[in-house]
């Protein structure tokens, strides 16, 4: 059977996958932005009442993480980190 033609079929199929990363945007982005925002307004406040410094400095930070474990939970399970996740950690 050596040098005998054989007739082979082959099947392409091209598709496309797109984003709608505004479900992201809204849910993990616009907050981030305004917690990090929120976590400012501690320099405002009177030197002298440092439990409302301190409120204001870490309730933003424990959010924080909340949302970026939410989001890895989100997420299927990778061995690298996002855009989304690295953007989340510099707020």
């Amino acid at each position: 059977l050596w040098g005998t033609p054989t007739s082979m079929s082959a099947l392409r199929y091209t598709f496309e996958i797109s984003r709608k990363p505004r479900s992201l945007m809204l849910h993990f982005v616009v907050p981030s932005v305004l917690f990090y925002l929120v976590s400012w307004m501690g320099l405002w406040i009177d030197a002298g009442s440092a439990p409302a410094r301190a409120t204001l400095g870490v309730t933003p930070v424990l959010i924080m993480t909340n949302r970026l474990i939410g989001l890895r939970s989100a997420m299927p399970p990778i061995s690298y980190p996002v855009r989304l996740e690295n953007f989340m950690l510099a707020t």
